[in-house]
């Protein structure tokens, strides 16, 4: 799955960890504030980053997010 996460203006955020929860997968957003990782439908995203709230996002039959 590939995606990117931006902030409520659409500014991209670099150094999100993006995690599938209730494992130690993960990885961490770029410059661009775009990630990929190999994920199953079903898996749930956790998205967290200093200073903002964090996020849980499940995955769908989507290969983008």
């Amino acid at each position: 799955m590939n995606g990117k996460v931006t902030d409520s203006t659409g500014a991209p955020l670099a150094g999100v960890s993006v995690t599938i929860k209730g494992s130690f997968n993960g990885t961490f957003t770029n410059i661009q504030g775009e990630f990929s990782l190999s994920v199953n439908k079903g898996d749930v995203l956790q998205f967290s980053h200093i200073g903002y709230q964090s996020k849980e996002v499940p995955v769908t039959s989507e290969t983008a997010i």
